[in-house]
């Protein structure tokens, strides 16, 4: 199976717009630049009410509705041997959205990253194909999401 990038990104978008509509009552939001979005990071959300800030990846995942299964991205793009997000984002939080359950899983990437080794040898591997390369990812139940979860917020 291959994945069309372009159809990956566009999901991605609309999550996107969806997470900052919901968010928006709560949190003054601003995108990063390029630069931020290759740390690993989409936006910039400040708490209206305490004026805290803090910096969120977002991952929206269609198909985890379907396969219980959080698809944790090691490596990015392995003709370049390019870590994938799990090692290389340097947001707070990672709000890790299936919009089809209604659910975002709001993720520390510090314990994403301890759990790693662990889920390796728990949970199977995939490569997806895109046009040129593979992206390589590990299986998550998304049980294990809820787990470690700093919070579950439903009903979006």
């Amino acid at each position: 199976m291959s994945y069309d990038f372009n159809k990956q990104l566009s999901d991605g978008e609309a999550g996107e717009r969806y997470l900052d509509d919901y968010f928006n009552t709560r949190f003054e939001i601003s995108k990063v630049n390029r630069e931020g979005q290759r740390r690993g990071i989409d936006r910039v959300f400040k708490c209206r009410e305490t004026g805290k800030t803090e910096t969120i990846e977002y991952k929206t995942d269609k198909k985890a509705q379907y396969t219980h299964n959080a698809f944790i991205e090691t490596v990015s793009v392995d003709t370049d041997r390019r870590k994938g997000w799990a090692y290389t984002c340097t947001a707070d939080l990672i709000f890790y959205y299936v919009p089809g359950d209604g659910l975002v899983y709001v993720l520390e990437p510090t314990v994403i990253r301890r759990l790693l080794p662990l889920w390796a040898e728990r949970y199977p591997t995939r490569k997806v194909r895109n046009n040129t390369y593979y992206t390589h990812g590990i299986c998550v139940p998304l049980r294990e999401l809820e787990a470690c979860a700093r919070e579950v917020i439903s009903n979006l």
